[in-house]
């Protein structure tokens, strides 16, 4: 359809391919729905020879909403993986970068079980126009952020299914700036949240583990854990707090 590239099945969805896709690359940008990933089977977006040479770009358009596992990156890939797209799952979600930033939103619609882990060497952004939502009636996605300093500006929703977990930790300073939340509205099943941040400071200074501000969370009775201080992300004693809080919102119940 005009200048657009589909893989897996056309873009009318007059058809859905079955397939596995994996596409081996060395990283670049995409313009937005010119290449599209659509297939009711796993995709899976890896470095070719192990770290992206470049930036990576998913735009609006590229993944289509039918697929079940996603992998974009590898263990150990250094370099930012932008992901700016819209999409569903049924299954897992493994992204890896050296920079992470979401910019769209991820949504566990259906399937069975699943666990969406984002992996940064540096910083992980959910930005104020991310979001990542478990919507599933019959199934639940827990969600996994580890990243050496982790921001939290969007939002983490669970609006069915059963019991599940987020967890955020940082090597080094977890924030969750005003305009993010993590909540859980559904009728069914409780959301546990584990948020963790070891240190921001260098040797000597003051940093905070888990810095807080216009937060939102509420779990409809599961619990909250909030961890951190005592190490930097140097691996050295500092002069670090472990949270800080302002205005912000806790709810174990609804």
């Amino acid at each position: 359809s005009g200048s657009s590239l589909y893989l897996g099945s056309p873009g009318d969805n007059s058809f859905t391919g079955s397939g596995n896709i994996t596409c081996n690359f060395d990283g670049g940008m995409w313009s937005d729905g010119t290449l599209r990933f659509n297939s009711s089977g796993d995709l899976s977006l890896l470095p070719y020879s192990g770290i992206f040479r470049g930036t990576v770009w998913v735009k609006s358009g590229n993944i289509g909403s039918n697929l079940d596992d996603v992998v974009i990156g590898a263990v150990g890939n250094t370099s930012i993986i932008n992901l700016n797209d819209n999409f569903s799952v049924l299954g897992d979600v493994s992204i890896y970068g050296g920079e992470v930033n979401l910019n769209g939103s991820i949504n566990k619609t259906n399937g069975a079980d699943s666990v969406l882990t984002i992996t940064s060497t540096g910083e992980l952004n959910l930005n104020a126009a991310g979001s990542i939502n478990s919507s599933s009636a019959t199934s639940k996605m827990d969600v996994n952020l580890y990243g050496n300093c982790i921001n939290l500006r969007g939002d983490i929703q669970k609006t069915n299914g059963g019991d599940s977990t987020v967890t955020a930790s940082a090597i080094g300073t977890l924030w969750a700036e005003s305009g993010a939340s993590i909540v859980n509205s559904s009728p069914i099943g409780k959301l546990n949240v584990n948020l963790v941040g070891k240190s921001g400071g260098a040797v000597g200074t003051i940093g905070w583990g888990i810095y807080m501000d216009g937060t939102q969370i509420t779990t409809n009775g599961g619990n909250i854990t909030l961890g951190g201080g005592g190490v930097n992300g140097y691996g050295e004693a500092g002069y670090a707090y472990g949270w800080e809080r302002y205005g912000i919102e806790l709810k174990n119940s609804t």
